[in-house]
């Protein structure tokens, strides 16, 4: 199941960048993600594997401009948040789905970032970009890609690996929650998060 999430409103533009240009950012977007990459995606040696409905749904999603609704009271716009939630029980094939999602990406030469939470489990966005090795601050190359591609997207693997239920440690998960928060606020960024549905409701 895919959920799009509610409204937010965009925040003012801003001058905050990375010194890295963004065709090395892009390049180190790539080399970070090939975790979710390299996942098996197809069964044992049959070299099987099943597309899924979901990826074309959220690339779609992706491409797709982010619905507006102009109030009538109000002199203001508000855009429906560019973050989409993949949900489903355990086996349901989410990483499979974001695995697949991100090989797309690839190869229309979006950039994309694609972290598995349960293998990155940090307290602070300092150590995340260290582990990663992207060479600066998430969100000022975030938004130096803004001002170059129309689409930049995040995706974030197995969320509900850093759940309350699953660790007593609840620093990694509000590091992330605060990263999400900023990367929604910047123009032309999409979020795909994968998170189990019981985590998600809980």
């Amino acid at each position: 199941k895919i959920i799009e999430t509610g409204i937010q409103q965009p925040l003012p533009q801003t001058t905050y960048s990375s010194s890295m240009t963004a065709e090395l950012i892009s390049e180190r977007f790539m080399v970070a993600s090939s975790t979710l990459r390299n996942y098996p995606s197809s069964f044992g040696n049959l070299n099987y594997h099943i597309d899924r409905v979901e990826t074309d749904k959220l690339l779609l999603w992706i491409k797709t401009p982010l619905k507006q609704k102009e109030q009538s009271t109000k002199p203001i716009i508000e855009y429906v948040a560019p973050i989409a939630v993949l949900t489903g029980d355990a086996g349901y094939g989410k990483t499979v789905v974001m695995r697949d999602l991100l090989s797309r990406l690839n190869q229309e030469r979006i950039p994309t970032l694609a972290i598995k939470a349960d293998k990155s489990t940090f307290s602070r966005q300092q150590e995340l970009v260290s582990e990663l090795q992207l060479g600066d601050d998430l969100i000022k190359q975030a938004y130096t890609l803004s001002d170059k591609f129309e689409r930049i997207v995040i995706i974030v693997d197995q969320l509900d690996a850093l759940s309350q239920h699953l660790s007593a440690n609840r620093e990694p998960l509000k590091m992330y929650n605060r990263l999400i928060d900023q990367l929604a606020n910047i123009p032309n960024v999409r979020l795909v998060i994968a998170c189990r549905r019981f985590d998600l409701q809980f």
